[in-house]
């Protein structure tokens, strides 16, 4: 349990390229922190900041009030953490993890919390490792809110301003799918812009720099986002339509044509284009591209 009197003591277990980075952000917010790392060479620069070595992951657990875990996957954290020691070590502490896992691997996470009497608090990080040394990353976390806000300091540290997104060990862990559900198609569709450009003769830097990122800045594509949201929060497609779903799908084809005519794989198109198809068969041709929010739902489709 966090004493809101004496300074938090913090453990860290995993000192990997985002766990090195969580364990540096802590330093430069002159916190008190013991670090254990299965490699211990890569806790040098960590110990050369102020933190302390632990000798082995229960020895991490016992000095810390809060801990926090970041490691390669389930196996490394089941094998580092899921025992009866540490579990003893962690009793009414907070435990912060930040592994990456799968939903039923999480069911396992919870359930060992839950039984060794430890407040967890999940969370994802939708950045880079720079990004939370420079304090520009919301950590999303699921978990009881009061255990968020007892350690809200620590979590503040940790990448700027942390979001609890519910009570739900699971929210913060959906919240970020669903927010990698946007970047990672995102991601991959500016690199197929750019393989356009390539294909045309056209200059990346101009696509990029001249074109994407302003685009990104502008009030047209913040304004295009809100505009779905609302539609899809409301369930309502047919509001002050600008631009018809079929309208889309006909310009769409048109992008189509041009992978095809630059011997791209127009499977990454194709896919989003079968979601227009569907939504315009269920009637929702001459309303706004939001409607497609139905045809991923299944219900009105």
């Amino acid at each position: 349990m966090v004493d809101g009197n004496a300074p938090v003591r913090v453990g860290v277990i995993g000192l990997g390229k985002m766990g090195g980075a969580l364990a540096d952000a802590l330093l430069a917010h002159k916190l008190s922190i013991t670090v254990w790392n299965r490699t211990p060479a890569k806790a040098e620069s960590h110990l050369e900041a102020g933190a302390r070595l632990a000798r082995s992951p229960s020895e991490a657990a016992s000095s810390c009030d809060v801990l926090v875990v970041c490691l390669a996957d389930f196996t490394a954290l089941e094998t580092t953490l899921l025992n009866s020691e540490l579990g003893h070590s962690l009793r009414d502490k907070t435990l912060v993890d930040l592994t990456s896992i799968k939903s039923e691997e999480l069911s396992t996470l919870v359930a060992w919390a839950d039984q060794n009497g430890i407040s967890l608090l999940k969370g994802t990080i939708p950045g880079y490792p720079a990004d939370v040394r420079a304090g520009n990353c919301n950590i999303l976390y699921g978990g009881p809110r009061r255990a968020f806000d007892q350690v809200i300091p620590i979590l503040q540290a940790m990448g700027g301003s942390p979001v609890h997104v519910g009570e739900h060990h699971a929210a913060g862990v959906e919240m970020g799918r669903a927010y990698y559900s946007f970047l990672f198609p995102a991601l991959v569709a500016f690199l197929y812009g750019a393989a356009v450009c390539q294909r045309a003769g056209l200059s990346l830097d101009a696509y990029a720099r001249g074109l994407i990122l302003p685009s990104l800045k502008a009030p047209v594509m913040s304004g295009m986002i809100e505009r779905l949201a609302k539609a899809s929060i409301a369930r309502r497609y047919d509001e002050d339509v600008q631009s018809t779903l079929n309208i889309w799908r006909g310009a769409f084809d048109n992008v189509i044509d041009c992978a095809n005519s630059h011997r791209l794989d127009p499977a990454f198109l194709t896919a989003a284009k079968a979601l227009m198809d569907q939504a315009v068969d269920a009637g929702f041709g001459e309303q706004d591209l939001a409607a497609v929010f139905e045809a991923l739902l299944c219900e009105r489709c």
